[in-house]
């Protein structure tokens, strides 16, 4: 058991790794078919949940917006994430929702598409989080739809989630070290 003890090893190993290639990449062919889902979530707020709803959505893709298309319709609820599923000839880069000028007020706190990667959110999330603000409130007029708020909104897709920001183009040396050291009483 003396000869190891207080002796510290240490090891240090080179090895090539490939070119990075990304593990998680959707397909946005801007011909090929893409089926997608749109979600939204109202807030807790009191005055959020709509009776009665008709929301309208619009798909901005390879430079032309879709026909509108049926999002929501009832009730919608207090708390309540929703969601519908579409497909449109390509992956959108903007999302246009429509209500009718007679509709109640509507809130919602988070309006996102989910992906292979990640979400694709289109407003960001509201700042109050699930509970909201009441409409009107100054500055988050994006969050609220209806006859007393915004009867069109057109949210920008962000950037894809799952593309690499800067994949390098050659292979990368990786030095691993690893130090250890050896207590008495180990052989």
């Amino acid at each position: 058991g003396e000869r190891w003890a207080g002796k510290r090893y240490a090891a240090s190993y080179e090895y090539d790794m490939p070119p990075w290639t990304p593990t998680c990449m959707p397909t946005m062919s801007p011909t090929a078919a893409t089926r997608f889902a749109l979600f939204s979530a109202t807030t807790l707020d009191s005055d959020a949940g709509s009776r009665n709803a008709e929301v309208m959505v619009d798909f901005h893709v390879n430079g032309e917006w879709t026909g509108p298309e049926i999002y929501l319709t009832d009730d919608i609820k207090t708390g309540e994430t929703r969601f519908e599923n579409f497909t449109a000839s390509g992956f959108p880069d903007r999302v246009r929702l429509t209500v009718a000028s007679n509709m109640n007020d509507w809130g919602f706190w988070k309006l996102w598409i989910p992906w292979t990667c990640g979400d694709i959110i289109l407003a960001e999330e509201h700042v109050y989080g699930d509970d909201g603000a009441p409409p009107g409130t100054a500055g988050l007029e994006r969050f609220w739809m209806g006859k007393s708020q915004a009867t069109s909104l057109t949210f920008d897709i962000g950037m894809d989630p799952c593309a690499p920001t800067a994949a390098p183009t050659s292979a990368t040396t990786i030095k691993l070290s690893a130090m250890t050291s050896v207590t008495d009483g180990m052989q």
